[in-house]
């Protein structure tokens, strides 16, 4: 009777380096024996701390890219949007003009969400204009 196993799963080369394209950072080895079924590659084996050690030299600074990496913020801006305003125009004492009321009241949530990529893409503009010219007086 033939045992019913998986076959050896084929890692690519590029999953089994230590260091992919240069990384200073050590990367885990993939086990070809211990095969994930959904994937049927190898799993990942924890690196050793000792492979973690910062050598010199030591870094001075850490850059994190977490805006839109690990911050959901169009979610959060858009549900902010929606949140304030459908208070504003539900709240008797705002004083709203006729004509942005009936707009604002007849945005859908996906719409505030367009709004708030339409304001990441001007921030991101503006921002890039910094960057090339730290002069504050000539910006738009």
């Amino acid at each position: 009777m033939a045992e019913n196993t998986a076959p050896a799963a084929r890692v690519p080369a590029s999953l089994d380096a230590t260091y992919i394209d240069g990384s200073p950072t050590p990367l885990p080895k993939r086990d070809s024996i211990a095969t994930n079924e959904r994937t049927r590659i190898g799993a990942l084996t924890p690196v050793k701390s000792s492979d973690m050690a910062l050598n010199d030299p030591q870094p001075r600074c850490l850059f994190f890219d977490v805006f839109g990496t690990c911050v959901d913020w169009r979610k959060t801006v858009t549900d902010e949007l929606w949140a304030q305003a459908r208070e504003a125009l539900n709240s008797p004492s705002s004083s709203i003009a006729s004509r942005i009321r009936f707009l604002a009241s007849d945005m859908t949530y996906e719409e505030w969400g367009e709004l708030a990529q339409e304001w990441r893409n001007g921030y991101l503009k503006f921002t890039r204009e910094v960057a090339s010219n730290p002069d504050p007086t000539n910006h738009t």
